[in-house]
């Protein structure tokens, strides 16, 4: 009997630190298993690579930027563009127009400067990319903040070395490092990009108003985005 109530006795003092303990580790566990920090990276990266194809697609096309300084842009057949060219540097802009016989009826159609088209496949999949990441960003910074009040509480209990702490805040450095270099070579990346297409637009390509603007918002969240990550000294 005297057994059975000690061992009541201890059971009961010790419940309430233990339920703590495990509520803790519980939250830390909830914390990690809410965001795949890889996954995380991985849609960061592509973000960063999309951004690259993005400025590869926006810039100006040499030869067709020919055809279109030669002619001004004006409505010219695709197969004469590069007469067009020809025409311009031996009689200026007026024989640069390029055209068939009199009396016959040619298709023709804008030289555009660069693909609207690609430039949407590009632009969609980095705002799809985008949008990913602008949810998840902000509760994994709360899960590595919790992180490492977790790991300096632990250390000051004894409970973790000194080299154990530091191992745990180096993993949470490098993971924010690699965050943070993934969006600024994006935003920076998109920046270029917008700059091809205004010069595009400058020289006579229309139709681009939705692609710029576009681009303009991947900017601002990618800034936002990099801004949001408090990289550790």
């Amino acid at each position: 009997m005297t057994v059975t109530v000690a061992l009541l006795a201890l059971l009961t003092g010790c419940a309430a630190p233990m339920t703590d303990a495990v509520t803790r580790l519980d939250n830390t566990m909830a914390f990690a298993a809410s965001v795949d920090r890889e996954e995380l990276q991985h849609q960061a990266d592509a973000l960063s690579r999309m951004a690259r194809d993005l400025e590869r697609r926006s810039r100006i096309k040499g030869a067709v930027t020919g055809a279109a300084v030669g002619c001004g842009l004006v409505l010219v057949s695709g197969s004469n563009a590069g007469k067009c060219v020809t025409g311009a540097a031996a009689g200026g802009a007026i024989g640069a127009v390029v055209g068939h016989h009199a009396g016959q009826r040619q298709v023709q159609k804008r030289v555009d400067l660069v693909s609207a088209n690609a430039l949407v496949r590009s632009l969609r999949g980095m705002t799809d990319q985008m949008d990913a990441i602008t949810v998840s960003l902000p509760e994994l910074l709360r899960e590595q903040d919790a992180e490492l009040a977790d790991l300096a509480m632990r250390r000051d209990a004894g409970a973790l070395s000194d080299a154990e702490y530091e191992a745990g805040v180096d993993a949470i450095r490098l993971s924010r490092a690699e965050l943070a270099a993934a969006l600024s070579a994006s935003e920076d990346t998109a920046r270029r990009a917008r700059a091809n297409m205004d010069e595009a637009a400058q020289q006579g390509q229309t139709g681009l108003d939705w692609h710029m603007l576009t681009t303009d918002a991947l900017v601002r969240e990618a800034h936002s985005a990099r801004s949001s990550i408090n990289l550790l000294s």
